[in-house]
């Protein structure tokens, strides 16, 4: 990609870090991503997490996992599968 493309594209994405056991709290986005991190925390906050990104994910946002993280439960019905290997799943 040549330089120009990369400063409109970087002018298009925010690159934000949060405190997630804290709060999240953002207006809505298109895209969350979230590797490898979930799987440290206990069931309680996996769900309250998954809930935080549901609201706060535009209509017809996406969520990426990591391999090893799944949303299961309650979190499971906020969101449809679009890969499963992948771990990537549209808001519904």
């Amino acid at each position: 990609m040549e330089a120009t493309g990369q400063k409109i594209v970087l002018r298009l994405i925010q690159f934000k870090k949060r405190d997630l056991i804290k709060g999240i709290g953002f207006s809505p986005v298109d895209l969350i991503l979230c590797r490898n991190v979930v799987i440290y925390f206990s069931v309680e906050l996996k769900e309250r997490l998954y809930n935080q990104f549901h609201m706060n994910l535009s209509q017809d946002g996406y969520l990426v996992l990591g391999k090893s993280e799944f949303l299961t439960g309650d979190p499971g019905k906020l969101f449809t599968s679009v890969d499963n290997s992948a771990r990537i799943y549209k808001k519904v």
